[in-house]
């Protein structure tokens, strides 16, 4: 996801995600999510995305994925710093 590719990698990715919600691989569906996800953040960021965010991490956390769910919370962390929202950072942090 070299920068000059992230329209391409953003289009592929949601291929990737309605294939794989067809063909009912829930595991996939959810890593193409936060592909889109991370996409996003090396785009261009906006606080409309932080909600997905929440619902990827709780999704894995659904599924007794705590690994995978601490990844997303990272990728949320990180999105709540470059918009300058580092005490709400802060407070995902702590627990």
């Amino acid at each position: 996801m070299i920068r000059e590719k992230l329209a391409e990698a953003f289009v592929t990715l949601e291929r990737a995600q309605a294939a794989l919600e067809q063909a009912g691989l829930e595991l996939g569906v959810l890593r193409a999510r936060h592909g889109l996800l991370l996409v996003g953040l090396l785009r261009g960021l906006s606080s409309d995305a932080l909600p997905a965010w929440e619902e990827l991490a709780t999704a894995y956390e659904q599924r007794s994925m705590p690994l995978q769910a601490a990844r997303v919370r990272i990728g949320q962390i990180r999105c709540l710093n470059i918009l300058w929202r580092s005490t709400e950072a802060l407070s995902m942090v702590a627990p």
